[in-house]
């Protein structure tokens, strides 16, 4: 009878075992919800360099047009202006091509180095470097 009663009280050894069981259970927890954030953290980071993608990619296409106007104005104003050079060989010609000549030279510099500085936008490389990265060097970057 005593053989029975020892059997139905769990032992010690049994209860230690249920908690570290417990433990266990717990921890696993913690880090599948700890890779369910670094993933949807991840997801966000791709949604977010998307976004910035489309804007930048966007606007290449705009300055690009805006800098193939430019350069359309420089070759026709400069060659309107050699042919009226040659025509009148006047000094006023000379001043007003060379001020226009200037001022387009200088527009289509600024449109270039600002599609240069878009164009370093576009991409998905922080991206892929996260998802390459393995799961330390991701939580050091994350803080």
């Amino acid at each position: 009878m005593s053989d029975k009663k020892e059997q139905a009280a769990p032992s010690e050894e049994q209860m230690s075992l249920a908690t570290q069981s417990q433990q266990i259970l717990d921890s696993v927890g913690v880090v599948i919800s700890d890779f369910q954030q670094q993933w949807a953290a991840r997801f966000n980071l791709a949604a977010k360099e998307w976004q910035l993608s489309k804007q930048s990619a966007s606007m290449v296409v705009i300055l690009s047009l805006m800098l193939a106007a430019v350069l359309s104005t420089v070759w026709l104003i400069s060659n309107l202006a050699l042919g009226f050079m040659l025509f009148q060989a006047g000094l006023g010609v000379y001043i007003l091509s060379l001020c226009l000549l200037v001022l387009n030279i200088s527009l289509m510099l600024v449109l270039w180095l600002t599609i240069k500085k878009l164009c370093r936008n576009i991409g998905f490389s922080r991206f892929i470097d996260t998802l390459s990265s393995n799961t330390a060097n991701t939580d050091t970057t994350m803080e």
